[in-house]
């Protein structure tokens, strides 16, 4: 075990989803999957205190969010209220590249989402059975299950991609992978 860590994709409301995995570290590369947190359609009113409490009671000693749309606002304002309970976590944030789109990220790091070998970082997934009553851990791994090649290349605003594009800026922003980006 190195260490627990966490990556979040914050929502505004409407049918996005705030994606919040939660993974131990482990030296052979292991990531190995917690905890989701996974909600739309509430405010951060809603969503803050419950991401802080998923935050101390994990456990979780860093975590990026990603800066788009105000992210970074929501990551000061997450930082303050751990620091003010005297929680050590470091925690980031950092703006999704725009010379990529969301497929392509989330494609750049399927390697380590599907578990590969090929992978320096691997993502161990619970068995289905140990979380059946979690809705949340069960709707994001749903998101990840349901999200291949061909549907996103026809991707609209009402793409459910939140959950593998929260696993994506885990393995690129929090583990430091560079992924592997192709050319056409």
């Amino acid at each position: 075990y190195v260490r627990t860590i966490a990556a979040c994709d914050v929502a505004w409301g409407g049918e996005d989803w705030l994606s919040m995995p939660i993974v131990d570290e482990y030296e052979n590369g292991d990531c190995k999957l917690i905890a989701w947190y996974f909600k739309n359609k509430a405010d951060k009113t809603v969503t803050k205190p419950e991401v802080i409490n998923f935050i101390k009671s994990y456990g979780v000693t860093r975590i990026c969010f990603e800066a788009n749309n105000g992210g970074d606002e929501y990551a000061d304002d997450v930082a303050e209220e751990l620091k003010k309970d005297g929680v050590e976590c470091y925690v980031e944030s950092k703006k999704a590249p725009t010379n990529k789109s969301k497929t392509d990220r989330i494609l750049n790091h399927q390697a380590a989402i599907r578990g590969s070998a090929a992978s320096k970082y691997r993502l161990v997934i619970p068995i289905r059975e140990g979380i059946k009553g979690n809705k949340m851990f069960n709707d994001a791994l749903n998101q990840v299950f349901k999200f291949n090649r061909s549907s996103a290349k026809n991707v609209k605003k009402s793409q459910h991609d939140d959950a593998p594009d929260s696993l994506a800026n885990m393995f690129a922003n929090v583990l430091g992978m560079k992924g592997n980006y192709g050319k056409a």
